[in-house]
């Protein structure tokens, strides 16, 4: 008896346990449905640029025909320049020379006294100098004589106030002498001297001033050529040079003369820009795009003008860079599902051209990537 009434008891627990046993299957059903239906991921991708570098040989004109692929419509001037200045010398010397001057002879006699040229004039403290011309000093009357130093040096600190003339008789040269002296050029004179740097001086102002001169006719407009930013370079070469002094003349002043030759250049930035993004496209590889930014640079050279054409061969030298394009067909997310932030993080960081990634998984209990593909979303960042 005891047995049939354990029965139902045991029925009846086994229909509760099949009971919470669905009941917890359908959580878990609905926990997944829910999980898989809401779980998202957002990879944002910052790409690393990769630096390029390109030397091609471009030709500039009106009508550029070359044996060289690429051409730019612009302008190719060549013409001939010349400059002139004038510029003072920087280094001193001084040199001794005989110092010179105006004397005036008094004579207080009644009778004229002859002086022939080299009479001897002599200072209070001895210091000789020398008439230089013949004079007659008239009675009762004074002339006024130009006179020279005996020989070369200063004279500073000599008395010149009164001369004696030692040639005349000794009783006349109290009533014949020498007084009132005028200075004309000291026994010591600071001579400019024209250097080897004055004159290399004077030749870089001077092309300086010829280079600005050229770069101001590049700016002369054009009704036939006008670019929307233009790029403008020159070069200036040297083909003649003179110089009014030599290195060592003695001079204040000297004057230099140049001649040269002007080649200028000029054409729009746009259009160069995207020569150089055409040329790109032939080693970027496929899903790269080119990029110009801060720290790329581009140089300019001329390396020939072709007058009869009026063309000019300029040669660019371009440090540039790429970077990953938008497109992001070229991973497969299927590689994706499933995996935690690490794990997508090391995944693209083998490409190698990708600079940084950043994860985001919803909600934010969520601990791994979807493995619905559709809810892995990829963007890109520059």
């Amino acid at each position: 008896m005891r047995s049939h009434n354990k029965s139902p008891q045991m029925k009846s627990s086994l229909y509760r346990n099949i009971a919470i046993s669905f009941i917890i299957l359908s959580i878990a059903i609905a926990v997944t449905i829910f999980y898989v239906t809401f779980s998202w991921a957002t990879i944002v991708i910052s790409p690393k640029k990769i630096s390029i570098s390109d030397s091609f040989t471009v030709t500039v004109g009106k009508a550029p025909t070359s044996l060289v692929e690429e051409t730019l419509f612009g302008r190719a001037i060549q013409t001939l320049l010349d400059g002139e200045g004038t510029f003072s010398s920087t280094a001193k010397e001084s040199t001794k020379q005989k110092a010179r001057g105006t004397v005036t002879i008094v004579n207080t006699t009644g009778t004229a006294q002859q002086l022939r040229a080299t009479t001897r004039l002599l200072t209070s403290d001895g210091f000789l100098f020398r008439t230089e011309s013949f004079v007659t000093v008239p009675a009762k009357g004074k002339i006024n004589v130009p006179i020279s130093a005996d020989k070369e040096g200063s004279i500073d600190g000599i008395s010149l106030t009164r001369f004696t003339i030692p040639g005349l008789w000794q009783g006349l040269q109290s009533s014949i002498y020498g007084q009132d002296f005028v200075l004309g050029s000291s026994g010591e004179e600071e001579v400019s001297i024209v250097t080897k740097e004055d004159i290399e001086r004077a030749k870089n102002e001077v092309l300086k001033k010829v280079k600005e001169k050229f770069a101001l006719m590049l700016d002369i407009p054009d009704l036939t050529f006008q670019p929307k930013k233009a790029v403008k370079f020159s070069d200036v070469a040297l083909k003649e040079f003179t110089s009014s002094k030599e290195a060592g003349d003695k001079a204040k002043d000297f004057t230099v003369t140049v001649k040269a030759i002007g080649t200028g250049v000029v054409f729009d930035e746009s259009e160069s820009m995207a020569l150089m993004k055409e040329r790109a496209r032939t080693q970027l590889g496929i899903g790269y795009e080119f990029i110009f930014g801060e720290g790329d640079t581009i140089s300019n050279t001329l390396e020939n003008f072709d007058a009869k054409n009026e063309v000019a061969h300029v040669r660019f030298d371009v440090h540039a860079g790429k970077v990953r394009g938008e497109d992001t067909s070229q991973f497969v997310k299927s590689n994706l599902a499933g995996l935690s932030k690490n794990q997508i993080q090391e995944y693209f960081a083998s490409y190698g051209d990708i600079a940084a990634v950043d994860v985001r998984f919803y909600p934010f209990w969520v601990m791994r990537a979807p493995f619905l593909t559709d809810h892995i979303h990829i963007l890109f960042q520059k």
